[in-house]
């Protein structure tokens, strides 16, 4: 539906973003690091998620929607429903992601159904920095699309940084 206010996933429902689209999915092929900028409600979210799909790579697909005082529980929800996604979306990769995943403290994987627990409390705490690596380590290329992205800037714990309503954190 062209014109509905929810984001688009399918190339016939975007409008007018067909030099966008091209370069994005030749972006997301070989750059490493990809900014997607834009003003407010202009298709950012529809372009990305296109985009993924015509790609054709392996992708985390993060929406970091989160609440106004979000923390580390918000976050690692979040990578975790992702990895959830990952793991249903590709179970020819299902394997090899549980195996470099495994150790990997504050995070269980489990192949059946597909799930990921995360750990909330202590030092076993999932790590975002340790996840990357072991995504990496993977042997194949995972594009981490991060869509409103500016939503990590208010994680409590993160920065280091706790905002209050009167006060907000350096950006």
């Amino acid at each position: 539906m062209l014109f509905s206010p929810e984001p688009k996933t399918r190339r016939q429902d975007l409008y007018d973003f067909d030099r966008e689209l091209s370069a994005l999915v030749t972006a997301l092929r070989a750059e490493r690091l990809t900014l997607v900028t834009g003003l407010r409600r202009t298709g950012k979210t529809s372009l990305l998620r296109v985009a993924l799909g015509e790609a054709g790579v392996t992708h985390l697909y993060v929406d970091v929607r989160l609440s106004l005082y979000a923390g580390y529980r918000d976050i690692a929800e979040v990578f975790a429903r992702s990895l959830e996604d990952l793991l249903r979306r590709e179970p020819s990769l299902a394997d090899r992601l549980r195996e470099a995943l495994r150790g990997l403290k504050g995070l269980e994987v489990s192949l059946g159904p597909p799930g990921v627990r995360v750990t909330f409390r202590g030092r076993g705490k999932l790590s975002l920095p340790d996840l990357f690596t072991r995504l990496n380590d993977l042997g194949e290329p995972i594009v981490v699309a991060v869509d409103e992205a500016q939503g990590l800037r208010k994680a409590i714990g993160l920065t280091g940084c706790s905002p209050t309503p009167m006060t907000a954190c350096p950006t």
